[in-house]
């Protein structure tokens, strides 16, 4: 049964997030706001000298990223409930978590600075 649940949070995370890879689901809300500023302002800093988050890059806690952790968690779970290893197998789905998410919010913020 847990090597189920594992399976199962691994796929359908994974699934979730190559239909939204397939299908371009970027944004997860749109919104349209007009309003008229007249501001003037001097700034010397260039787009290469902005961090990724700046450039509208990925947010610590966005969709992807949760999927990405959940992904890790599940495959890290299973792995160890599969080769039983003496370690609690929740332990090591969430190391595989972290780990995801890390190269995750890596990959996402490199394609952002990409744009």
């Amino acid at each position: 049964m847990t090597l189920l649940i594992y399976g199962l949070i691994t796929a359908a995370c994974g699934g979730l997030l190559a239909v939204m890879a397939l299908f371009g689901a970027d944004s997860d809300i749109d919104t349209d706001v007009d309003a008229d500023f007249d501001v003037d302002t001097d700034l010397d800093m260039g787009v290469a000298d902005m961090e990724a988050g700046e450039l509208g890059g990925p947010g610590i806690l966005s969709f992807k990223l949760i999927l990405f952790f959940l992904i890790g968690f599940g495959l890290g779970g299973f792995i160890a409930a599969y080769a039983k290893w003496p370690v609690p197998h929740f332990v090591v789905g969430l190391g595989g978590g972290v780990v995801f998410w890390f190269l995750g919010y890596k990959a996402l913020k490199l394609l952002y600075q990409q744009q």
